[in-house]
């Protein structure tokens, strides 16, 4: 699914639609607590992004397989 901003983007990943990916300068302070994210530099090198999840809700096994990909990438 494709969003048309960090806003939604953040908004379905809390409401438990899935895993996102977003802008570095899209995080604010609050969204630590909120969220979890993997930096992706290593993986999209511009414009620096990355993919955040809510770590209270269960994950598909294909969203984790994702997570670890990127993390092993990284």
């Amino acid at each position: 699914m494709e969003a048309s901003t960090c806003v939604e983007v953040k908004r379905y990943v809390a409401n438990a639609i899935g895993i996102g990916i977003i802008h570095n300068i899209c995080l604010e302070p609050e969204d630590n607590s909120r969220f979890r994210n993997v930096n992706l530099e290593n993986v999209i090198t511009h414009p620096k992004a990355r993919l955040i999840y809510d770590p209270s809700k269960t994950l598909t096994s294909s969203e984790k397989m994702l997570i670890e990909f990127i993390r092993f990438a990284s």
